[in-house]
């Protein structure tokens, strides 16, 4: 087991006063595709599994996840060992059908990072507690939003949503019973769609390693 040091960097976000030992479970992870650097939202599930979309780890060369509050290239990072992409998900057929996926990392987190729950239902016209690490400002840093659910539809959750940007995608929609969705993508100017998690707990046990580590 490593130990680490955690950069203590103030987040940005749409809300004062979060407390955010609550969302520990959100993390930055930053992925390579052609020695190009791209950044995404994930939620740890257990201390060495993370789940996000998959457009976000599809096709890379490798990827990291971070253990700051902002992005920087001085943080603390542990590197992916496995990628796990749901079977059905096709970008040529939709951006957000199945748009899952595991993320195994080499080596666990600090405790300091609770893993999430993952909540068994949500009501429709709720809004839920989104973290992301979307590009605002410049900077890529922790971010609260509160999209509005309006349906569910084929596994799909649809939310009224205007504060969605680039680099929310993995992250998680928090209830108070837990992790309900995770962010896929914006259509148009107020909509988003985001992965509907019951729909995938059995998918989700059926992909988890065998052993924690």
């Amino acid at each position: 087991m490593i130990d680490y040091i955690v950069p203590s960097i103030p987040p940005e976000n749409f809300k004062e006063d979060i407390n955010w030992n609550q969302y520990s479970s959100s993390l930055l992870i930053e992925t390579m595709r052609d020695k190009n650097i791209f950044t995404s939202t994930s939620v740890l599930i257990r201390r060495n599994v993370l789940l996000t979309a998959a457009h976000s780890v599809e096709n890379i060369d490798k990827g990291y996840v971070h253990l700051a509050s902002t992005y920087s290239n001085q943080n603390i990072r542990i590197p992916f060992k496995k990628i796990i992409i749901h079977k059905d998900y096709n970008k040529n057929s939709s951006n957000f059908k199945h748009d899952l996926a595991l993320i195994i990392l080499e080596n666990n987190l600090p405790k300091s990072f609770k893993p999430a729950k993952l909540a068994n239902s949500v009501l429709t016209n709720n809004t839920v507690d989104r973290i992301g690490f979307g590009g605002r400002n410049g900077i890529n840093s922790r971010t609260w939003t509160n999209p509005k659910i309006t349906n569910i539809i084929d596994r799909t959750l649809v939310l009224e949503d205007t504060c969605s940007v680039i680099g929310d995608s993995g992250g998680p929609l928090f209830t108070k019973n837990g992790v309900i969705g995770i962010h896929s993508t914006l259509e148009g100017k107020n909509k988003t769609f985001a992965v509907f998690l019951p729909a995938y707990h059995r998918w989700i046990e059926e992909n988890l390693p065998l052993k924690k580590i």
